[in-house]
């Protein structure tokens, strides 16, 4: 199997698979890399609409910021 075909299989099979990701394998790991929306997209899918809405996601500083608007 192709190192892509490899890596797109793995992909396939986690939440990041709708996200339209390209992994790459580099000497010896393989990066995978995406956007705050991305990310949100992710992390939310199942979410109902309104919770979507009132959700802010943004890495900063290496950190993950959620912000839930509550009301």
């Amino acid at each position: 199997m192709a190192t892509e075909g490899l890596l797109s299989g793995i992909i396939a099979k986690t939440p990041l698979k709708g996200l339209g990701l390209t992994p790459q394998l580099t000497q010896n790991e393989i990066v995978i890399e995406l956007t705050d929306a991305q990310l949100k997209e992710m992390l939310l899918a199942n979410a109902d609409p309104r919770a979507q809405s009132s959700v802010t996601v943004q890495c900063k500083e290496g950190k993950l910021v959620l912000k839930i608007r509550l009301f």
